[in-house]
């Protein structure tokens, strides 16, 4: 529902059915932003963002959580952002609008 849902605000989406696929993809294409839950089977978000930020620094990293994080001590958090379950699709919008690389859609 959320590529979609982006793919309608004028988004190119690709999606990965687990983390290390998607970093695969990540390796292989520079991508504006990676959107990942915070919790997955296999690898963390967190770990997401630290690959990222050593191997594709120019992307934007939004993680998003149902539950209380705090990510107030990672080195990572000017390339990352935090955003909370339920949302709404402006309020993502808005978090990726903030980031001047990711295109104004």
């Amino acid at each position: 529902m959320l590529s979609a849902a982006l793919e309608s605000a004028g988004f190119e989406v690709t999606t990965a059915p687990d983390a290390p696929s998607a970093l695969q993809l990540c390796a292989a294409k520079q991508f504006d932003a990676v959107l990942c839950d915070v919790r997955m089977p296999g690898m963390t978000g967190c770990e997401v963002a630290r690959w990222m930020a050593r191997n594709r620094p120019a992307s934007q990293v939004v993680l998003m959580s149902g539950s209380e994080t705090s990510c107030d001590d990672c080195p990572y958090l000017p390339k990352c952002a935090l955003i909370g379950k339920p949302f709404r699709l402006r309020e993502l919008l808005e978090v990726l609008s903030r980031h001047s690389h990711v295109r104004d859609r």
